[in-house]
């Protein structure tokens, strides 16, 4: 009979961990999804407002994207201090966030890559961004993601 109620016991003790760790394996599956959908959105934004552009420059001390339309409209894309991404259009200075509040950008590097050992590859920019939750788990472990990508540089 001991031994019935102590398997008994172990059993319902292996379930709930399973239902546990399976419930915070879904809560964190579910970060790493809306983490990846808003820096998508940046990608697509910058992707969307270059194909347009005339010009596209970068600083990579300020980690600042620059793009100037063909009507002559310049559009900076920058890490705001609450940890968002926004594009500010200069023309009439209003500012649109990109990313929401639900996450925290940590990283928007912008770096120059232009080599001159090889003077046949069109020099472009290497941008790289890291999101990460604003809440953590129940450990406080938060959850993030990264994206490294290239933009080519464009001066028409």
């Amino acid at each position: 009979m001991i031994v019935v109620v102590a398997l008994y016991a172990m059993l319902l003790t292996t379930v709930t961990e399973i239902f546990v760790s399976t419930h915070y394996a879904y809560r964190n599956a579910l970060a790493i999804k809306k983490i990846s959908q808003e820096l998508r959105l940046v990608l697509e934004s910058i992707s969307r407002e270059s194909r347009i552009a005339a010009t596209l420059t970068a600083n990579k001390d300020t980690d600042v994207i620059n793009l100037k339309t063909k009507g002559g409209v310049d559009i900076t894309f920058q890490r705001k201090t609450n940890g968002s991404i926004s594009s500010v259009e200069m023309l009439d200075s209003s500012s649109r966030f990109i990313t929401s509040n639900d996450i925290n950008i940590t990283l928007f590097d912008v770096e120059e890559v232009n080599d001159p050992a090889y003077p046949d590859i069109q020099p472009f920019f290497r941008l790289r961004i890291i999101g990460e939750s604003i809440q953590g788990d129940r450990l406080g472990t938060k959850t993030r993601s990264e994206i490294l990508t290239t933009v080519s540089k464009r001066n028409y």
